[in-house]
């Protein structure tokens, strides 16, 4: 088999993981759970799914912070004398 033959299929082989990640990380930013996410991807435990295919993007991160901000605002405004 030619060398050129092998990087070219590795480079294919990385292309479908890259694809798997991605699918991965948008079902889970958009809210599904992760039982459906592992079915989709074909595994047999949800923490690989979790731990290696998914990543909280920043954007995300910063909208759960501004949502913990909020609730605190919020829990203030409960508060007597405020």
């Amino acid at each position: 088999m030619k060398v050129s033959h092998l990087h070219s299929n590795h480079c294919a082989s990385r292309r479908t993981h890259d694809l798997r990640h991605t699918c991965a990380s948008l079902l889970h930013e958009q809210g599904a759970d992760a039982r459906m996410i592992m079915e989709v991807l074909g595994h047999s435990s949800i923490r690989v799914t979790m731990d290696i295919y998914t990543f909280v993007r920043l954007d995300s991160q910063r909208s759960a912070f501004d949502r913990v901000g909020d609730a605190l605002r919020k829990d203030d405004d409960t508060k007597p004398g405020a």
